[in-house]
């Protein structure tokens, strides 16, 4: 999905943390996605669970969740100090029409 490769020895996999943490570069965050059900143009919205605000679209599935990496990507590392994940018990919940997912974003 990311342009990015990982070199030996791999970086570490981090879940979106249940607190704020600092930002790392050469980290891998696994990151829980929400994606909505097509709208009539057919587009798919998808929104990251645990970080506010980052939301992308796409005309497929496949397409959608390679631009959420891309708005992660992006916004990861604009938190220089600290990355406000949200807590868990906070995180966006899908409905019964939406599908949750797992992706891999390498910063």
């Amino acid at each position: 999905m990311s342009k990015t490769h990982l070199t030996s020895p791999s970086p570490p996999i981090r879940v979106g943390a249940d607190k704020w943490e600092k930002y790392e570069p050469g980290t891998v965050y696994r990151c829980k996605v929400i994606l909505s059900p097509p709208d009539e143009d057919g587009r798919i919205v998808v929104h990251a669970a645990s970080l506010p605000g980052v939301v992308s679209q796409g005309d497929s599935e496949e397409e959608a969740l390679r631009n959420i990496v891309e708005a992660l990507e992006g916004t990861i590392p604009s938190y220089d100090d600290q990355i406000p994940w949200l807590p868990v018990s906070e995180w966006r919940q899908a409905s019964q029409h939406e599908k949750e997912r797992w992706i891999l974003v390498h910063v």
